[in-house]
């Protein structure tokens, strides 16, 4: 798929490898290091996840010859165009809040592949995702000290927010599954009445 899937896949394991090790040191978190960590590691794993997303979509058309517009396109790719100082045209980074990116993914699956959520976003699960991604903001641009704060709540908010966007992640790839499964089955069919046509005509 390219060398930024590669390196999206390499980060992605290794925020899937701090996530379990950060896990593990948050019942010890008297500073509420561990707790900032996790909540700011955990976003940017879905971040990562939602680009995987994005580029699996890409793949899936490219190979099955299904036309895209130019905008989704960018979209899918993070990118947009502007004209640079010089007059040129340059190509920047499409900075998307992540709850609209995240809608955009799964409502991109589920009109090209047919592929529903597992949990939609009526379930009490997203409202965690974006109190999550709030506070993970919070983290990152503080205004005073009570902004570094995590309280324990927060925390199992956030828990509850891996698990619905994970639980989507995982439901999705099953579906995938799902998907080559029943090709692998049609070919055999295919390839058995070939069989079969074959034997009779010799």
């Amino acid at each position: 798929m390219g060398g930024e899937f590669d390196s999206k896949k390499k980060l992605a394991d290794l925020l899937r490898k701090d996530f379990k090790f950060i896990t593990k040191n948050l019942d010890n978190d008297p500073s509420e290091f561990w707790s900032r960590t996790f909540i700011k590691t955990t976003v940017s794993l879905i971040e990562a996840e939602i680009f995987l997303l994005k580029q699996e979509i890409l793949h899936y058309c490219g190979n099955n010859q299904i036309q895209l517009s130019p905008e989704l396109l960018l979209f899918l790719n993070n990118k947009k165009y502007e004209i640079n100082s010089s007059g040129q045209i340059t190509e920047r980074l499409l900075q998307v809040r992540v709850t609209d990116d995240i809608r955009f993914v799964f409502g991109q699956i589920l009109s090209i592949k047919g592929h529903k959520p597992q949990k939609d976003f009526e379930d009490a699960g997203w409202s965690k995702v974006i109190s999550t991604i709030a506070v993970r903001n919070r983290l990152t641009h503080p205004k005073s000290v009570d902004d570094m704060n995590i309280s324990k709540q927060e925390v199992n908010d956030c828990k509850l927010a891996f698990n619905w966007c994970i639980s989507n992640v995982v439901h999705y790839l099953d579906q995938e599954k799902n998907d080559i499964e029943r090709r692998v089955t049609n070919l055999e069919i295919i390839r058995d009445k070939l069989i079969n046509e074959s034997s009779k005509d010799s």
